[in-house]
């Protein structure tokens, strides 16, 4: 394969994003993007824009939101530059969740229907969905429920749409703390019955990560309400899940 000059001086910069994300959330991770960013600066490199997403995004799992946010917005000013609208989202989505995270609660609904539009226009529903999902959760957060549940329901079947994966039990997660918070403990106990049976079918359908995730959603709801044999319950099925995987000593935590 042959390489252009400006390819082969970027080779380095991509290969350290991609060590990075072997790295834990620690220092050492820090720097070794820090260091890309610096490299992708002084060469004009294409892939500073993920550089800097991809050290926002780090800066934001540690806590380091001010300094996250900064990187975020450089990095979504120059996505969009280059028409890179998907990665632009991204930004947007992380931000948003930074702003909630911080009680800016308007800003984040702002941040995350921003980047819903652009994922709808890039026809990425995935993306779009889990734009509302997070809106759902800011929406709970603050108190407004009609539209936090109405907004869930909506990322449940937008991830229902999608297959295989965690988000339509975290939806039923979230709309289980709306009822429990509004004191609508049947409607409470109906959505960690469906979590629960939602694990077995995923079990059925040998989707096992999805049905550890709806078993595990199933517990955190019943440990609210104290229900100790619908727990042994959810255990049972996680234990289950656990044995189809071969993780044997997992299993017998379960029992």
């Amino acid at each position: 394969m042959h390489y252009t000059a400006q390819t082969t001086r970027e080779k380095p910069i991509s290969a350290a994003i991609g060590y990075s994300s072997y790295l834990s959330l620690s220092q050492p991770r820090v720097n070794v993007i820090e260091e890309a960013i610096q490299a992708a600066r002084n060469t004009g490199s294409t892939f500073l824009a993920s550089c800097l997403n991809c050290y926002g995004n780090t800066l934001r799992l540690q806590g380091q939101y001010n300094a996250a946010s900064l990187a975020l917005e450089e990095a979504r000013e120059r996505h969009a530059r280059v028409g890179d609208n998907s990665s632009a989202a991204s930004c947007l989505w992380s931000i948003g969740e930074i702003l909630h995270g911080q009680g800016r609660f308007d800003e984040a609904c702002s941040k995350l229907e921003e980047a819903r539009h652009i994922y709808i226009e890039v026809d990425e529903p995935s993306g779009a969905a889990d734009c509302l999902f997070l809106l759902g959760k800011v929406y709970e957060t603050q108190g407004n429920f009609d539209i936090a549940m109405s907004t869930l329901e909506q990322a449940r079947a937008q991830f229902n749409q999608l297959g295989a994966g965690p988000g339509p039990a975290n939806c039923l997660r979230l709309l289980g703390w709306g009822y429990f918070a509004q004191g609508q403990l049947q409607a409470y106990m109906g959505i960690a019955h469906t979590l629960l049976l939602l694990s077995a079918i995923h079990c059925d359908q040998i989707q096992f990560s999805e049905a550890y995730s709806a078993a595990e959603e199933a517990i955190s709801l019943y440990a609210r309400m104290g229900d100790k044999l619908s727990i042994a319950d959810s255990q049972l099925s996680m234990g289950k899940v656990l044995i189809h995987q071969g993780r044997y000593n997992e299993a017998h935590r379960c029992a």
